[in-house]
């Protein structure tokens, strides 16, 4: 088990990154619920226009795209730097990883769920609420970046 003194400069850090991820699932959420009572769930229809066909399409594409931007942000810097480099620099890349791929779900989510309110169409309310599904699943929990930092250096955090 790691000395506190070793966990304490990465734990704000990674509160941080909680806040900030935490925040952005929170804005898209509200934001469909709004969207919700604004359509109105009976509304919601399943008929496929261009305008839907092309959201929802790169819906899925974005969120393939933001796992794929995660993983090389995320592996950005060469084995034996990587092992150099300090548990908080590393932090720092896998900070920008996640605001990155954030920053890419929150877009698409907006996209689809303007999209919603303009054709009242319940598939792109459900890849939005998919990109919600997929903040949340990939949410930065301590375990999970401490287990990527080890990853990363010599270092044991777990």
């Amino acid at each position: 088990m790691p000395t506190p003194e070793i966990l304490e400069p990465l734990r704000l850090p990674i509160r941080n990154l909680k806040i900030i991820c935490g925040t952005l699932i929170a804005v898209v959420s509200i934001s469909a619920a709004l969207v919700l009572v604004v359509v109105g769930i009976d509304n919601l229809h399943a008929r496929l226009p261009l305008l839907v066909a092309l959201a929802a399409g790169s819906g899925i594409t974005a969120y393939i795209v933001s796992q794929i931007a995660f993983q090389i942000l995320a592996q950005h810097t060469s084995e034996g730097a990587r092992k150099k480099s300090s548990a908080e620099n590393n932090l720092r890349l896998l900070q920008t990883a996640w605001i990155v791929r954030y920053g890419l779900v929150v877009a698409i989510c907006f996209l689809n769920l303007i999209v919603t309110m303009l054709e009242k169409s319940v598939i792109t309310m459900f890849v939005a609420v998919l990109g919600i599904l997929i903040m949340l699943i990939t949410f930065p929990r301590t375990e999970k970046v401490l287990k990527l930092l080890e990853s990363r250096t010599d270092e044991k955090f777990l």
